[in-house]
């Protein structure tokens, strides 16, 4: 379904990395602009698989592969996996772009005896990490907290290693960005907090140097009730992160600091109210024998998804991009801008 010509070099603002990358079992491709308008095959890469019987034959998979977060150049790093090996040691295949797609086997160590629960691939100073959130194995607890940590894909251990404030049900999502403008990547959290996730706390640990982070965190916890929100890389004319966030019929976007103690700004850099989504209400007709009734059908509250910020105008500073879908499924985009 991808029409390679939209990807023609000719056809994009300047700037704009041409790339199209496409994992099979067993193999990773990837296609670059070839300064002609075209593209050409950059990588072919091969994939470790997986060969299991089934009912109807035998399943070939490979790991799911994701681009590292903060790659820099036009080459950047792929990583399959990772790959449990026991209870404490984590496997995955690099995918080097810079290199034509060599593939070289990594690992990663555990603390202890945990399960991953989510990942994220990431390049550290240059260095392929995996972030990682984790919880116990040893036993299951419904209370228990969740645990994030930073593993660099190369020797076994551990560059940071924390609690979050989070019950094991919650999602997290991780962003490595410069907040503070030292010219070192910093961790950035957000995350429910409490038994029913009402409350949204974002958390920073600062770069220190060397693939390693500040074991204090900033923290911020959001005053508006949340009900979607996404970490961006580029939140301000500076092209620091920042935390879009939809909730109480409002979209914000927020710059995440890294000194003091918050971890978000006091103020927000966008914000504006949704509009209200399309209603209607739907009617169900049920009955037995020859009763029948008509009932009108329940209420259900729009969702909001925000997609992220993107520079739309050309005026400084990016805009806010959000989804908000009403009962009846039909979708609104919302883009709010700068005065």
């Amino acid at each position: 379904g991808v029409d390679l010509r939209s990807l023609a070099t000719d056809r994009l603002q300047a700037g704009v990395r041409v790339r199209l990358a496409a994992a099979e079992a067993g193999a990773l491709r990837a296609w670059a602009g070839d300064g002609r308008g075209g593209l050409r095959l950059a990588v072919d890469a091969a994939l470790p698989t997986a060969i299991e019987r089934a009912p109807w034959g035998l399943s070939i998979a490979s790991p799911p592969v994701a681009a590292a977060q903060g790659a820099s150049g036009a080459a950047p790093l792929w990583v399959a996996g990772p790959l449990a090996v026991g209870r404490t040691r984590l496997r995955a295949t690099i995918v080097d772009g810079e290199r034509g797609g060599a593939a070289s086997e990594a690992w990663a160590a555990l603390p202890g005896a945990e399960s991953v629960e989510q990942s994220w691939p990431a390049a550290l100073e240059g260095a392929p990490v995996l972030v990682v959130r984790t919880q116990g194995a040893a036993r299951v607890d419904l209370l228990e907290r969740q645990r994030l940590r930073v593993l660099p894909l190369a020797a076994d251990r551990t560059s940071l290693a924390v609690e979050l404030d989070s019950r094991r049900w919650h999602e997290t999502e991780v962003l490595l960005a410069d907040a503070d403008a030292d010219g070192r990547q910093d961790l950035i959290a957000a995350f429910p907090e409490g038994l029913r996730g009402d409350d949204l706390v974002v958390q920073v640990w600062r770069g220190a140097g060397g693939g390693r982070f500040e074991p204090r965190a900033a923290r911020s916890d959001l005053e508006l009730p949340a009900e979607g929100w996404r970490l961006v890389a580029h939140a301000d004319e500076a092209g620091g992160p920042g935390l879009l966030a939809a909730g109480a019929g409002r979209l914000e976007l927020r710059r995440i600091v890294a000194g003091g103690r918050r971890a978000l700004a006091a103020g927000a850099e966008l914000a504006a109210p949704l509009p209200a989504p399309p209603t209607g209400v739907g009617r169900v007709e049920a009955g037995i024998g020859s009763a029948r009734t008509r009932t009108a059908s329940r209420r259900e509250r729009a969702q909001v998804e925000p997609l992220g910020a993107a520079e739309l105008d050309e005026r400084p500073g990016p805009e806010a991009l959000a989804v908000v879908t009403g009962e009846a499924g039909d979708d609104r985009l919302v883009v709010v801008r700068r005065d």
